[in-house]
């Protein structure tokens, strides 16, 4: 047994990065909250053969080249929905952002709920014709109540 560290600054590091995008903390401790960047070293430097660990390592290594090509610095300094659509490209899904707990629908600016998602929900909606709002206002008082013309609720 080995019984020391094999992970570099760095490998330990992209490991924490890694551990955290999987498992993130929410109302719950996320990965690095329960130590497991440092229980991945020691089971990488105590149980596995050298050519494992030799695997195990340069596999970190690609992961940490393949975010440099997307022009971050790191795993860690890519954006959450980037570092999910490197992760679902290594496991050979097709590499689409998503977005990481706490999701703006749940918990958006002051913790306050919102449907607004990010830019792809704007590109969703359709583009009205300038018409249909120029003239919002005969629709809504012709179809208003009768006595409040104006008054949807009414």
């Amino acid at each position: 047994m080995n019984l020391g560290r094999v992970l570099t600054d760095d490998r330990s590091a992209l490991v924490a990065s890694l551990a955290d995008a999987i498992i993130p903390r929410t109302d719950t401790p996320g990965a690095t909250d329960v130590g497991v960047p440092a229980f991945i070293d020691v089971i990488v430097a105590d149980y596995y053969s050298d050519d494992d660990r030799l695997l195990f390592l340069s596999g970190l290594d690609a992961i940490g080249a393949r975010a440099k090509l997307t022009g971050a610095a790191s795993f860690a300094d890519m954006a959450p929905d980037a570092q999910h659509a490197l992760l679902d490209s290594l496991e050979g899904k097709r590499g689409i952002p998503r977005m990481k707990p706490p999701f703006p629908a749940v918990a958006g600016a002051w913790a306050s709920p919102t449907l607004l998602n990010n830019v792809e929900t704007f590109s969703a909606i359709p583009v009205f014709p300038s018409r249909v709002f120029r003239h919002s206002s005969i629709y809504v008082r012709r179809d208003g109540a009768i006595k409040t013309p104006g008054d949807l609720a009414g």
